[in-house]
């Protein structure tokens, strides 16, 4: 079957000129130049980065609570690594990106006739297009699939599948970090809420401390457990089936200085109107983050369009190369910024960039940037 991008491309006459401009990753039987590689790279990474965003969480969903702890932490478990790797090698089996399928399809359906009815076939309709146009399109759009899970794999896969995922682990938690500034929502380095500040913000906001969920488990010093494969065990608090209430290490009873502060802080919360009805943790974007670091963090695995400029991915540039990129634009960014404040900006975030096929070097003619 031949994606919905794939067939937009229209007529045969347009398409053949776009394939000369197609670049396709190189057969396994054949040496890719230098350049070839480079963009071959990028190309695998953005690739895997638009997977993660409709199929990583599923398999983090299936990890462990110990596990998805640490993955959360800024850690890479083990059964994470191994989930995501045979999902991986299935996407690369079994689907091709719109540019590679409209490549295979323009090769292996030289008539013309043949070509502009496979492509100019509304989608409801395709099973009036000849069977043996269906067959000899799905072989080949198979092999070549093949083909390219063997490349890359053959080509350190492993090591830059397990590169790929700390990028975008790193994006996601230097995104939650500035959601946290934009709403004003206090948390630690790790990215953690602050458990006593946001149970006050909900206080204050509500004006009653009976109707915000959460609370008398964090007063009491406990937390809900969902039981998993126990059986013959007696708890004093059962709250439903295979739901019980242990104690919270480091909770609000470990320290009696602690406790005595946040009661004091709940009392003049549930007393203060102010808050009142007050929209909860609404961002601003605008003031509440340095609007560098947004947009960084924003493009660092998706390609975005600001000013209408389109970037490239930024976790692909060179600290330099994306430092210059920046001050290039219709309006510059982080144009004050030394080379050491502006690499420290960047690691402050956390965020981490691929090991292969980095782009060094930025041009900009005519408008247009170019990136070697």
């Amino acid at each position: 079957m031949v994606c919905r991008e794939t067939r937009k491309t229209g007529q045969r006459g347009e398409h053949c000129e776009r394939a000369k401009c197609v670049s396709t990753r190189e057969s396994h039987l054949s040496k890719p130049r230098p350049l070839e590689k480079q963009n071959s790279l990028r190309s695998d990474a953005a690739r895997f980065f638009d997977w993660c965003r409709g199929n990583l969480r599923a398999c983090v969903e299936k990890l462990d609570a110990a596990d998805k702890k640490e993955f959360a932490s800024g850690k890479m478990p083990e059964k994470l690594l191994t989930a995501v790797r045979a999902a991986w090698e299935s996407e690369l089996k079994t689907h091709l990106p719109p540019d590679e399928q409209v490549a295979v399809i323009h090769k292996v359906l030289p008539n013309p006739r043949d070509y502009d009815m496979l492509m100019n076939c509304p989608l409801g309709k395709l099973e009036t297009v000849p069977k043996r146009i269906h067959t000899v399109v799905a072989k080949a759009l198979k092999k070549r699939a093949g083909q390219i899970h063997v490349v890359f794999f053959a080509n350190d896969g492993e090591a830059r599948l397990t590169d790929y995922l700390r990028v975008w682990q790193s994006q996601e938690r230097a995104m939650s970090k500035l959601v946290n500034q934009a709403t004003g929502m206090k948390a630690d380095e790790e990215g953690n809420l602050d458990p006593e500040q946001y149970y006050l913000d909900m206080v204050a906001a509500k004006g009653t401390a009976a109707s915000v969920g959460g609370l008398r488990y964090f007063l009491g010093g406990v937390v809900p457990v969902i039981l998993k494969h126990q059986t013959g065990l007696v708890y004093d608090q059962t709250l439903e089936p295979d739901i019980v209430l242990l104690p919270e290490k480091d909770g609000l009873w470990a320290s009696e200085t602690r406790l005595n502060s946040f009661l004091k802080r709940l009392g003049r919360a549930l007393e203060s109107t102010k808050k009142r009805g007050a929209p909860l943790w609404e961002p601003d974007w605008m003031q509440g983050v340095d609007q560098t670091e947004r947009f960084v963090t924003e493009g660092w695995c998706k390609r975005i369009i600001v000013d209408g400029e389109w970037w490239p991915l930024l976790c692909c540039l060179t600290y330099p190369a994306l430092q210059q990129f920046l001050k290039r634009r219709k309006r510059p960014l982080a144009t004050k910024d030394s080379d050491v404040a502006f690499r420290q900006r960047i690691r402050r975030l956390g965020l981490v960039s691929i090991r292969k096929g980095k782009i060094r070097h930025i041009e900009k003619r005519g408008g247009k940037f170019y990136f070697t």
